[in-house]
């Protein structure tokens, strides 16, 4: 198992360098790239390594192996560009165990899976650094890259987090797809010009996916519901609202001390704010709507409030991240299907008629320990 593992890490350091090099225009389509065996001298890994990392990225699109002749950047299609330019933070930002990676590097897999014969999902890296915000970074914008874009391309943006592009996009006419999160109340005029600009929209349903989870969580024998959100001050929000009403539907009451909201950026104390929680609400349920927030939560509630998971109080956690099975007992969670969700996009490019203007995906429940009902045996 560790083997498997060193191997994807080392295989996933090669496949990250050359992508870099293929986005930034160093390795232009139509050049040859290295040997397995230059591959693996140069990154002083195994040749088996390099030979996965670029199996990686011919999957991906970016590479065409030649037989008897090496390996080629892929060239883009002839005719009609039908390529999907896939956009993505930055080059190496697939690699990363984020949940944002983890959920476009399925994503991007489900696309590539359901593209055409010949057609390349290509992805496209908006910054030229790593790990920082595109708002408050704007002059790290890799314009001259996102140029190579041509007019009426295919654009797939997966959120408001591309906001300082989406007017750029909309003005080379691109056929684009947004990926929403429900909440367009924080960027109300680039939602107005996805809209005028007839962008097809896939829209993540948070709303009644945290409806679900409330349900699914009474109908465990929980009756004393709490949750904690990224970001206070957000009424609108889809958790909160989905929250209300998943209470509502249990016929439970909702009171406000009930839904928790934090600032992410902010110095605080997050165990003390679990902690806080717990004394004013001695919830018996707990929903995690930031994943981050699943190590403080287990150790408060099974430390300091001396509580047993799920027996006193189940959890569940927004994003099924492999971090979250290892934790004992096993964290449950609620998520979409991304490589699902991926495939629906390289379809609502293809066909036409594809779910028209707005297509609607709804999550799922990753039952595990945390969340058994009390009166199952633990």
């Amino acid at each position: 198992m560790k083997s498997i593992k060193r191997l994807k890490r080392k295989s996933s350091l090669v496949a990250d360098a050359v992508r870099a090099d293929i986005l930034s225009g160093k390795l232009r389509p139509g050049d040859r790239i290295k040997s397995i065996r230059e591959l693996a001298v140069r990154f002083k890994v195994s040749a088996r390594s390099a030979q996965t990392a670029c199996e990686l990225l011919e999957q991906e699109g970016l590479l065409e192996c030649r037989h008897g002749d090496g390996t080629y950047v892929r060239p883009p299609r002839a005719g009609r560009d039908n390529t999907i330019y896939f956009l993505v933070p930055h080059a190496g930002h697939l690699t990363l165990n984020h949940e944002t990676s983890v959920m476009l590097r399925h994503m991007l897999a489900g696309a590539i899976r359901a593209a055409g014969p010949g057609q390349m999902v290509h992805p496209l890296p908006v910054l030229r650094a790593n790990r920082v915000n595109i708002s408050q970074n704007p002059e790290l914008v890799d314009w001259p890259l996102l140029e190579r874009i041509p007019r009426g391309a295919n654009v797939f943006v997966s959120g408001a987090w591309y906001e300082r592009i989406i007017p750029f996009l909309i003005e080379r006419g691109v056929r684009g797809v947004y990926l929403s999160s429900q909440y367009e109340q924080q960027h109300p005029a680039n939602w107005r010009l996805v809209r005028q600009a007839e962008w097809k929209v896939a829209v993540i349903d948070r709303q009644a996916a945290m409806q679900q989870a409330v349900q699914h969580l009474h109908a465990g024998g929980r009756r004393r519901l709490a949750a904690i959100k990224r970001v206070p001050d957000q009424p609108d929000h889809p958790f909160r609202q989905g929250f209300i009403a998943g209470l509502e539907s249990c016929r439970l009451d909702f009171d406000s001390v009930q839904f928790c909201e934090y600032d992410p950026n902010a110095p605080g104390d997050r165990p003390a704010m679990i902690f806080d929680l717990w004394q004013r609400v001695r919830f018996d349920a707990l929903v995690l709507c930031a994943a981050e927030l699943a190590p403080d939560a287990y150790a408060v509630l099974t430390g300091r409030a001396g509580l047993h998971i799920p027996r006193d109080v189940a959890v569940l956690v927004y994003r099924d991240l492999p971090e979250n099975s290892a934790l004992r007992p096993a964290l449950s969670a609620f998520d979409f299907n991304w490589e699902t969700l991926g495939g629906a996009i390289t379809r609502l490019f293809n066909d036409a008629d594809c779910g028209g203007r707005e297509t609607r995906f709804q999550a799922s429940i990753m039952e595990r320990a945390s969340t058994r009902p009390p009166t199952e045996k633990q």
